[in-house]
């Protein structure tokens, strides 16, 4: 028993199941957008690198193997608000990937986890989580296609610097530019809120709110040695370094005298396109703050004595 002698193992139909593949892919599939990671500072300890960057993308077709939707476990509501998840499986012709990858770098043997893939159709980036370079598994004795699954890429400092500004606005869309505040000592109250609006009244220690002329909202207060206060959403001109100069919140029960600002930046690892929540999660942290959130002031309504 043996397979039969005229359709084997031979290079023209190999070569000719590899001009098929690259047809269909082309006809059938998405141009995406290849961009090779570079290791700033390696740990080789735990194999990562949060200095990596990311400079070149190299146009290339891809087969979406995902028909009707993204894959993964869609949105998430977790405690730690909305997780998107969105995965995505991609396949590519061995013989285009080293046609417009490794011909331009030689180190790119097949796509590599930590890879990334932009997606135009949904203008999203993907990172490359795991690559299986034998599917399908060696038709007439050769490999056509790399088939990878990607995941939504969560940004963590990295910089993209390819020179399309649809890939490198996903760095400057997430670097939330906020005031540092330097606060002096306390005229009352212990701590900010986060969520909270705080406002000052030029050359007034306790002004009347609605005369104010600064105010912003509260992103985070850091308690110390030397007290911060990073603020948001500001209108007016904040002053510092007098006296008589302070910020209040809103009910004025906490206020501190300003020392001094600065405009800084943090980076989010949301997607662009989800950074404004669409959750409760900010308003249930002011209000769990404020100790409104739950009410226990009513009584067992089902037991027959009092308390």
């Amino acid at each position: 028993m043996a397979i039969n002698p005229f359709y084997g193992d031979f290079k023209n139909e190999q070569r000719l199941v590899d001009d098929l593949t690259i047809e269909t892919i082309r006809a059938m599939g998405r141009d995406v957008y290849y961009i090779p990671r570079e290791y700033v500072k390696l740990d080789t300890l735990f194999g990562e690198d949060i200095l990596s960057k990311f400079k070149y993308a190299f146009p290339i077709e891809m087969y979406v193997e995902d028909v009707y939707r993204f894959g993964g476990q869609r949105d998430i509501v977790s405690k730690f608000g909305i997780e998107i998840t969105d995965r995505l499986t991609l396949q590519v012709s061995i013989t285009r990937f080293k046609q417009e990858i490794t011909v331009r770098n030689n180190e790119i043997k097949k796509p590599r986890e930590g890879d990334l893939i932009y997606f135009p159709l949904s203008k999203h980036l993907f990172e490359i989580n795991y690559v299986e370079d034998e599917l399908p598994f060696y038709q007439h004795g050769a490999l056509t296609t790399y088939t990878f699954q990607c995941e939504l890429f969560t940004y963590s400092n990295e910089k993209l610097e390819t020179g399309m500004d649809d890939i490198d606005e996903v760095e400057t869309l997430r670097k939330m530019y906020l005031t540092k505040i330097t606060l002096g000592s306390g005229i009352t109250g212990t701590s900010f809120l986060k969520g909270d609006t705080v406002y000052q009244v030029n050359g007034i220690t306790f002004g009347n709110y609605s005369n104010a002329t600064y105010t912003a909202t509260v992103v985070d207060y850091i308690d110390g040695a030397t007290d911060f206060l990073y603020v948001s959403d500001e209108t007016g001109t904040l002053y510092a370094g007098i006296t008589s100069q302070s910020v209040l919140n809103k009910n004025k029960t906490v206020g501190y005298y300003v020392s001094s600002s600065e405009v800084t930046n943090i980076n989010a690892s949301q997607d662009p396109h989800i950074l404004e929540s669409s959750g409760d999660n900010k308003e249930l942290d002011i209000l769990q703050n404020t100790n409104n959130l739950f009410d226990f002031t009513e009584k067992d309504p089902f037991s027959e004595g009092k308390y």
